[in-house]
């Protein structure tokens, strides 16, 4: 008798610490897969790649014409990159990019004028030193500058 009630609590207690263990495993989520980190992700598209989920904005501005520049980090991948965004409502066009200092490499991207929506550029890792830089031309006022993020 005595095992028989041994047995059950013995049930009992594992029961529950499987129901503990499983319910863990059930409502912890695994991370994101990233297609590359680091030096693996330069060149790459951060969106193509995994690593714009769970992004932060380390630096941003907005251009005389509107269009919001961010520099983009994402942890997951250690990798930067430059998105902005365009309402589409100036007659100018702009042309931006993430540039590393070591070397003055880029990657960049355009929007035409009246192009509206999101656009970004490739990735660097971010162990080298890099900033986001956009210059701004109007059809008709002319060239608006050229802007940039401080380096990170």
């Amino acid at each position: 008798m005595r095992n028989g009630k041994t047995f059950r609590r013995m049930t009992v207690v594992l029961a529950a610490a499987f129901a503990l263990a499983g319910g863990a495993v059930v409502t912890t989520g695994s991370p994101a897969m990233a297609a590359c980190s680091d030096t693996g992700c330069n060149g790459l598209d951060p969106q193509s790649a995994g690593c714009s989920s769970g992004a932060q904005t380390i630096d941003d501005f907005v251009a005389p014409n509107g269009y919001y520049l961010e520099l983009r980090y994402s942890p997951t991948c250690y990798a930067v990159w430059v998105r902005v965004n365009s309402q589409g409502y100036w007659d100018s066009s702009t042309s931006f990019w993430v540039e590393r200092k070591d070397t003055g490499g880029r990657y960049s991207n355009t929007f035409v004028s009246g192009e509206s929506g999101s656009k970004w550029t490739r990735m660097w890792s971010y162990r080298y030193l890099v900033r986001g830089g956009e210059t701004v031309n109007s059809a008709s006022v002319g060239n608006l500058g050229t802007f940039y993020t401080a380096w990170h």
